[in-house]
């Protein structure tokens, strides 16, 4: 099997060979996943094929990433119509 990991700011891509241990029939289960080394953290799309064929799409995690919390400052302005 392989598992396409996609960082969702960078567009890097990563392409793991992985082999499912098969104990699940919910969920697939990898025990030799290594990743590179320097790979940059944050959030990626994955995406795990068998033999050319999609099998499942997500996302997931990599690192102590920590998304910036964006704060916006909401002004409101009150329009009446007296038509």
């Amino acid at each position: 099997m392989e598992l396409l990991l996609k960082h969702n700011t960078t567009k890097k891509e990563v392409y793991l060979n992985v082999t499912d241990l098969r104990d699940s029939k919910l969920f697939y289960h990898f025990d030799d996943v290594v990743l590179p080394e320097g790979m940059d953290d944050g959030e990626y799309t994955f995406s795990l094929y068998r033999d050319s064929e999609l099998l499942c799409t997500g996302i997931c995690q990599i690192g102590d990433y920590k998304p910036e919390k964006t704060t916006y400052n909401k002004t409101s302005e009150i329009i009446q119509y007296n038509g």
